[in-house]
């Protein structure tokens, strides 16, 4: 079966910041889209997100080019080759903001979240670092398939803690993982097998702070009957209506069988 994937993208500075630092990349003849979500003073986090999503897009699109046998990827035995440089992508962001943040003591703390997910063949390769979020909506259940790194999921996977015992020790938005923190990032990644009529939703926590799940799940779900453009735009006014605290960025794609 044949597959072609449709998409649409939006970014809204919100109703409380004065400028955007959130970044974004749709890429549809390579088959790549990213949502970055940057932190920093001095215009630092624009910057950061900026450089994650043209590193991320200049690695994987000059992936053909990359020897087989190159050490990075060969490191990672019995891992796709895509996966394996959809995690090498985003380490080499992390180590361009790092060097970035180092050079310059005004940029000192500049980092960024990062979802991405790059097409491959009939499945979808996805990588995640920071609280940024993919979503699969499939018929009309909504399923987040990143992993939240916050402190409060840290101290519930590694330390055995409830959810309530984390929410009391740790707020919700501390994050433990981000790009350009530290010379080295662990990052997430998975394969997703496409199915007709899905739809996964890339974000940044700008949304998924001021609106439920049960919400956008009812959003997308509408959306899909009208245009991906809709959601994008509806998702984005639910957020201002509920306050607008962030940045706002989506990114839509539908599966469509050909």
């Amino acid at each position: 079966m044949q597959f072609t994937i449709e998409w649409a993208a939006d970014s809204n500075t919100g109703r409380q910041r004065d400028h955007n630092e959130d970044s974004f990349l749709a890429d549809d003849a390579e088959g790549i889209w990213v949502v970055a979500d940057g932190m920093g003073g001095h215009n630092s986090g624009e910057e950061a997100s900026q450089l994650a999503v043209s590193s991320i897009h200049h690695y994987i699109t000059e992936l053909q080019f990359i020897p087989e046998n190159d050490e990075r990827l060969a490191q990672m035995r019995g891992v796709p080759r895509l996966a394996a440089a959809m995690v090498e992508a985003i380490r080499h962001a992390n180590d361009r903001i790092f060097i970035e943040a180092m050079r310059n003591a005004a940029k000192q703390g500049m980092g960024t979240t990062v979802v991405a997910a790059k097409r491959d063949g009939t499945n979808l390769v996805l990588g995640s670092v920071g609280d940024s979020r993919i979503y699969r909506l499939r018929g009309n259940s909504l399923t987040q398939v990143t992993i939240d790194h916050t402190l409060v999921n840290h101290l519930v996977h590694t330390k055995g803690m409830s959810l309530a015992e984390a929410q009391q020790m740790a707020q919700s938005n501390v994050i433990v993982r981000a790009l350009g923190l530290k010379n080295t990032v662990e990052v997430d990644v998975r394969y997703e097998p496409l199915r007709d009529g899905d739809i996964y939703l890339l974000c940044s926590d700008g949304l998924t702070d001021m609106v439920a799940d049960n919400v956008v799940g009812q959003v997308m779900v509408e959306g899909s009957r009208i245009g991906l453009p809709s959601i994008c735009q509806n998702l984005i006014a639910h957020a201002n209506n509920n306050g607008g605290r962030d940045n706002i960025t989506v990114c839509v794609l539908r599966v469509v069988a050909s």
